[in-house]
């Protein structure tokens, strides 16, 4: 039986609801706890002019507007941890009161029995970034603060007693409502098969290669080495992945992400993808365009990149950085 989890876009083919925009992403501003050494922060952030970030009640007008438009998803990856948001709560079920699915991305930390609770009683899927099962291996990768890897670990049990039982099968696919989402990379590499094996059948397996975006270009010859040895990591990454390589790859292998939605970012402007950092600022901003506008902007500048062919990934792709390059000349002019 294949797998795959609620809210991906294997899981919206197999319900037929795939439309022009399925996703809308909100990175959701926080004061992160973490220390992630390959955060995709760092670049890119807040060149919009005006400022500030997003009220609770625009972005609930976002969502609104994409529910609207057919989206059926809301992911949150963040601009940091999401859950250490204030409000986030109300967030969630306003996206639960739409008939939409929510994703929420953490590190676990902050996933307590009283918060793992509440997400299992809505309709929110959960997925865990764990870089590895070593202590030692995960604080060289994110070295703070003092003590989350014990307190993400003791939360991760029972994030699984609760979430587990949540699976569903729909034809030949188990549809999961938690997933584990972990980057290979050269300080980990090794460990993939431990991490699958602990993930067994309860919980979705998903791996993927670095990017070369934010924060990882400090220690991008740690984290991936030479071109040679980054494309040999992504590729592994690809075979050992129960989605055949990110999150959010469709039937076709291509991200869902940027090709059937849109990322707004924490102060609300328009990214090509959740990681595509270089991109923000360049293409427009949700306080004072429409997600239709916007979502077609987007759209218009992959067509005119890569024509029918567009990459599995955007920013894993080699024309990535002239297609930032490009776009902030266009910004400029």
């Amino acid at each position: 039986m294949q797998s795959t989890f609620r809210g991906a876009p294997k899981h919206l083919e197999l319900e037929r609801r795939i439309g022009k925009i399925d996703y809308l992403i909100l990175q959701i501003d926080s004061k992160c706890p973490h220390g992630c050494e390959y955060c995709f922060v760092g670049e890119g952030l807040n060149k919009n002019p005006d400022g500030g970030n997003l009220s609770l009640e625009r972005r609930m007008g976002l969502v609104k507007e994409a529910s609207d438009l057919g989206a059926r998803v809301v992911a949150m990856p963040g601009v940091g941890e999401p859950l250490a948001t204030p409000k986030i709560e109300e967030l969630i079920m306003f996206i639960t009161s739409l008939g939409m699915i929510s994703i929420v991305y953490s590190k676990g930390m902050l996933v307590n029995r009283k918060i793992c609770d509440f997400l299992a009683e809505q309709d929110t899927t959960v997925i865990l970034s764990i870089d590895s099962l070593y202590r030692e291996t995960a604080l060289r990768l994110n070295p703070n603060p003092r003590g989350w890897f014990e307190r993400a670990m003791a939360n991760v049990g029972y994030i699984r007693e609760r979430f587990v039982p949540l699976a569903e099968t729909i034809g030949e696919y188990r549809v999961h409502r938690l997933a584990v989402n972990h980057m290979v990379n050269r300080m980990n590499y090794g460990q993939q098969d431990e991490i699958r094996n602990w993930c067994g059948e309860d919980i979705l397996f998903v791996a993927h290669g670095p990017s070369r975006e934010g924060h990882a270009i400090r220690i991008w010859d740690k984290l991936a080495g030479t071109p040679k040895e980054h494309a040999s990591l992504i590729a592994y990454a690809n075979k050992i992945s129960e989605t055949g390589g990110n999150t959010t790859a469709r039937l076709d292998g291509k991200c869902a992400y940027y090709l059937n939605g849109i990322t707004v970012s924490d102060n609300g402007d328009v990214k090509m993808c959740p990681a595509a950092t270089k991109t923000a600022g360049l293409i427009g901003n949700a306080k004072n365009q429409s997600l239709t506008e916007l979502f077609d902007l987007t759209q218009l500048i992959v067509l005119s990149k890569y024509g029918n062919n567009p990459p599995p990934c955007l920013v894993r792709d080699i024309g990535y950085g002239s297609l930032a390059g490009q776009l902030l000349q266009h910004r400029t002019l």
